[in-house]
């Protein structure tokens, strides 16, 4: 089996790698990175959704073999799966196993754009900061700013700019995995991924906030396992 896994804005692959030790033998991690981190440092950050979208479907189908799979993706990742999910099915893929669609509400969802384009560089890093995992010392931090500062930015231009273009449903039955203290999404946001599904849809909570899958990997990874275990 394997999961192939997306991270959330301004992230890396590298977020994934340590789950390799703490998963069961038989589920094969594979994480995906986006543009302009990790392997793909020297590759240009992605002018809109689609691109990245596409880059990551290369990558899938690069690695395509017999074995069954999964998707995970949290928060701009979980979005991204979503769109790669018919994209997989157009180009003839068997349907993965299952979907984690972690930390983030339902592309159906109307909710107010935050414009963070419009935000200065202290504003967007006070917004960032709202949201925890990372310290306010370490976004004030040079380093930061000159290294990380543009990648988020550029994260969160296409995440706010993407409007689902799908009007199928998803045939694979999915888990929506939230934080208890993730303040950003509503019970009711997690129950409209629902109407995205003809399969079965769970909602697991995690303790922790919105990077609960962090905060609390093994948890997190028990769910993964539990939904993973026919087959």
């Amino acid at each position: 089996m394997i999961l192939y896994c997306v991270p959330h804005a301004g992230s890396s692959a590298l977020n994934f790698y340590q789950w390799k030790s703490h998963i069961r033998d038989n589920i094969k991690i594979v994480p995906l990175e986006l543009a302009g981190r990790g392997a793909k440092s020297e590759q240009q950050l992605y002018g809109c959704f689609d691109e990245a979208v596409d880059d990551l479907i290369e990558d899938i189908m690069n690695n395509k073999s017999d074995e069954d799979y999964a998707l995970f993706g949290h928060s701009l990742g979980c979005w991204l799966v979503y769109d790669i999910y018919f994209r997989l099915i157009e180009k003839g893929m068997k349907p993965p196993v299952h979907i984690f669609f972690s930390g983030r509400w339902s592309p159906l969802t109307k909710k107010e754009k935050l414009m963070c384009k419009d935000m200065t560089d202290q504003e967007f890093i006070e917004k960032i900061g709202e949201m925890g995992g990372t310290s306010k010392k370490i976004m004030n931090s040079a380093e930061f700013q000159d290294k990380y500062l543009k990648i988020l930015r550029s994260d969160f231009d296409i995440i706010e700019n993407y409007k689902s273009k799908q009007n199928k449903l998803i045939e694979s039955d999915i888990t929506i995995l939230s934080g208890t203290q993730d303040s950003s999404i509503k019970n009711s946001d997690l129950l409209k991924w629902q109407k995205t599904t003809s399969g079965m849809c769970t909602i697991c909570k995690v303790n922790g906030g919105h990077f609960f899958h962090l905060e609390n990997m093994q948890e997190t990874i028990n769910i993964i396992e539990s939904k993973l275990e026919v087959g």
